[in-house]
């Protein structure tokens, strides 16, 4: 005969995080993590970079609706005047610059206990190189970092682990794809992010 004691134990294990779950109407948090960011662009090449991350989400037990806030590609390189020589076509030194900014809305699914799957449309922007003033008065050259909007679309596949009855972590990948309203500059990125949560 199995003792009451194990019995109780699983019965903790298995069904305590889908009750803390259910009893949560919905969370919000702040968290980082890193991330593959690549581009359509040949001269400006994929790398791995610091990822930070906020989301709040509100719905039912098994299905929540999560305003998602992501920045990918942290640490970019700065242009400068001289990336740009007088008279040249174009540029000697391209940047590396890869970051990009989303806000997606999204229907987080939790398929088996804190196990969750998060489809979500929204857009944001991405930033680039701009170099101004090259062709008139050397005075007034410039370089800086622009920005131009974009369309995003994202799947991020996740575990919503209660480690307290107002706590918990959300541990998630994400794949995000991006495309300027104008322009080359397509993104794919895949990320992964630990956020702490606050459950109400």
């Amino acid at each position: 005969m199995v003792p009451k004691a194990y019995i109780l134990v699983a019965i903790a294990v298995t069904q305590l995080p889908i009750q803390a779950l259910a009893q949560s109407h919905g969370f919000v948090g702040v968290g980082v993590g890193g991330s593959h960011v690549s581009t359509d662009r040949y001269e400006v090449q994929a790398d791995t970079r610091a990822s930070f991350g906020a989301r709040a989400g509100y719905g039912w037990p098994r299905v929540k609706i999560v305003l998602d806030y992501q920045r990918h590609g942290l640490g970019d390189e700065a242009p400068l005047v001289s990336d740009w020589p007088p008279g040249s076509p174009t540029p000697t030194r391209v940047p590396q610059i890869l970051e990009a900014d989303f806000l997606l809305l999204g229907a987080q699914i939790y398929l088996h206990r804190g196990l969750y799957l998060r489809p979500a449309l929204g857009g944001g922007r991405h930033m680039y190189a701009a170099y101004v003033g090259f062709d008139a008065d050397p005075g007034l050259d410039s370089a800086y970092v622009s920005s131009e909007g974009l369309v995003a679309a994202g799947l991020s596949l996740g575990y919503h682990l209660k480690v307290h009855q107002r706590f918990s972590l959300g541990i998630e990948g994400s794949l995000l794809l991006s495309s300027p309203v104008e322009g080359p500059g397509q993104r794919t990125i895949f990320g992964i992010q630990v956020t702490p949560l606050l459950d109400f």
